[in-house]
């Protein structure tokens, strides 16, 4: 197990990311947002100091301890107000300090001396960044610090420094959409708020989680050592995922893309159903269903609190559709999807409009494509993972459509099977499974990233050569575009989340046991999912899965999940991801709930 340091606290209307003591990055009420500040304790003479964090399992409240070496500085217990964007800290300090604020993409920064301490008031920049999009909205963000020593106060642009002696202090930041929601403190402190978020903490998630009997049974059965007993390892994964929930529902896909991503959705929502927590799972489908009803269509990412940001990537009407359809029928009871006829119809015509020559192409922002596995010209080729998608979401339409409209259900399901027995054809190689599938491009222009500059997002031509370019590169001298066979092992896992035919188990055995010769190798770069999907697609008894479990529980961060990548065991890219998370604790439960079949 890892122990980054890294950590998170959310309560729906705040997410904060922290590293140790040190807050990095901080949103709310609107996640999709720039960041409002950063805050980091130092040494008074500039240098830097160390930090460690601890949460006793089933709370909503930390305790940092702040060194200069083996020299003790001082302590921080911080949390989130209930229901309220307002992260809190009380800092107790033997030693003076010094704490920087910094506020990034702020174009007013006000501090000011209160009587009993310093506050700092800043207006976030209504065109600073999100991702690639300007915010388009300013937002207010209130520091209110107050303690029992002096505080010495140094402003220097974007910046203040607080100078604090040795003392106690409470300090809390406020986020809001109007500056009067931010010019005052909210009373009491971090421990009383923390109580109070604990206790809505434990009656809307913890209380609801499983055990982890089962869970250490597998472990043991096939001779793996776990830091953390299973029931604290869901634990600690269902805190992480529902603590970067948002109010409408909506789960960040990370701080570099706080935006909410449908494939993603769908795997949180897979793990928050089979975990107990339908109310989340539901507040997550609801989310989507009320951009469509305001919209009329699907973005393949969302802004989260607002509406001003819809990420668009290339052949937006492929997966992405498939999975908004799963993720509804899944999990919103019956009553609420009969309402959603035309969300539905909608989805599957994105699907059919995408399909070609019995193939789905490839998500613009799909896994293996924006990762860097495939190059971008693989997004004018049938895609193995989409077309499933499209086979499976419509199986489940047809079910729904059944005792609706049977002509309509036939129709579909006519699509599902002709797609669907053409699938070996498309996607078997001499070797396995094709990640990628030829067809006929048919497409001459689209929106997303330029294949020569990688300028992103615009919109892009296809060039002589069947390249798509940005207006500066209708003349760039690119290679034309050529077919060749691939198969990323990994890629063709997705039917042990979405199992049946046309992919038999055994097909699926087989690509799990060369994929596991690629996540074993100790030099491969691997997404953060992938573990899981291996370990969901293996029997119980397979000799690779306690190597698999070694590994799944080895890159475990207690704090942070697992990440968007690996580079042989070292964490890569994003942090703290719901996604990656989810599918990995899902496929321990999954693995899990076989071995108890099997004891049994």
């Amino acid at each position: 197990m890892q122990t980054s340091g890294m950590r998170v606290l959310g309560n729906g209307a705040i997410v904060a990311h922290l590293d140790g003591a040190q807050l990095t990055w901080c949103v709310g009420p609107e996640f999709t947002m720039p960041t409002a500040l950063s805050a980091r304790y130092g040494l008074r003479d500039g240098g830097p100091l160390t930090s460690s964090s601890t949460r006793a399992p089933g709370t909503m409240e930390w305790y940092s301890s702040l060194a200069d070496g083996p020299h003790p500085l001082g302590t921080v217990h911080d949390t989130v107000a209930p229901s309220s964007p307002c992260y809190l800290a009380d800092v107790d300090l033997t030693e003076p300090l010094e704490l920087r604020l910094d506020f990034p993409h702020a174009d007013r920064v006000v501090p000011t001396r209160t009587a009993d301490g310093v506050s700092v008031l800043v207006r976030v920049d209504r065109f600073g960044p999100v991702f690639v999009y300007p915010t388009g909205a300013e937002a207010f963000a209130g520091v209110h610090l107050s303690g029992s020593a002096p505080i010495e106060l140094r402003h220097d642009g974007g910046s203040v420094t607080l100078m604090l002696a040795p003392g106690s202090y409470t300090w809390q930041v406020r986020l809001g959409r109007r500056l009067s929601e931010v010019l005052a403190p909210l009373p009491g402190s971090a421990r009383s708020a923390g109580a109070c978020a604990t206790e809505h903490y434990r009656r809307t998630v913890n209380g609801a989680l499983p055990d982890g009997e089962r869970l250490d049974a597998l472990l043991r059965a096939h001779g793996v050592e776990s830091p953390l007993p299973g029931a604290q390892l869901i634990e600690a994964s269902a805190y992480l995922i529902t603590a970067q929930q948002s109010a409408d529902g909506a789960f960040i896909a990370g701080p570099e893309f706080p935006l909410a991503y449908l494939r993603d959705s769908y795997g949180v929502s897979r793990a928050l159903l089979d975990l107990g927590l339908t109310e989340r799972a539901a507040a997550l489908a609801r989310f989507r269903v009320a951009k469509w009803q305001r919209f009329g269509d699907l973005a393949n990412a969302e802004s989260i609190g607002h509406d001003r940001i819809r990420h668009r990537h290339e052949n937006d009407g492929a997966e992405a559709p498939g999975y908004a359809m799963l993720q509804a029928l899944e999990a919103l009871a019956d009553d609420a999807v009969d309402g959603l006829g035309d969300m539905l119809d909608w989805c599957w015509r994105a699907q059919l409009a995408s399909l070609r020559d019995g193939a789905v192409p490839f998500n613009g922002d799909e896994t293996y494509v924006a990762g860097g596995f495939l190059d971008r010209s693989f997004l004018r080729y049938g895609s193995f993972e989409s077309t499933l998608v499209m086979i499976r979401s419509g199986e489940r339409y047809a079910e729904f459509l059944a005792p609706r409209d049977a002509l309509r259900a036939a129709a579909v399901r006519a699509v599902v099977e002709r797609t669907a027995s053409g699938f070996a054809e498309r996607f078997a190689g001499p070797a396995g499974w094709l990640t990628a599938a030829r067809v006929a491009e048919t497409v001459e222009e689209r929106h997303g990233v330029c294949e020569a500059c990688h300028d992103y997002p615009t919109w892009l031509v296809r060039n002589t050569g069947g390249r798509f370019v940005c207006v500066r590169c209708l003349d760039a001298d690119l290679p034309p575009a050529a077919w060749r066979e691939i198969g990323v092992p990994t890629a063709q896992l997705l039917p042990a989340l979405l199992p049946g035919p046309p992919v038999p188990d055994q097909t699926l055995v087989d690509a799990a046991h060369v994929a596991a010769g690629v996540l074993l190798d100790p030099s491969a770069r691997s997404n953060g999912h992938d573990v899981g999907m291996c370990l969901m697609a293996l029997p119980d008894d397979d000799p690779h899965v306690p190597l698999l479990l070694r590994q799944a529980v080895g890159r475990f961060d207690r704090d942070a999940g697992w990440p968007e990548r690996f580079r042989g065991d070292q964490p890569d890219g994003s942090r703290r991801r719901p996604w990656e998370t989810a599918l990995n604790l899902l496929a321990l439960r999954t693995l899990a709930d076989r071995h108890e079949r099997t004891r049994t």
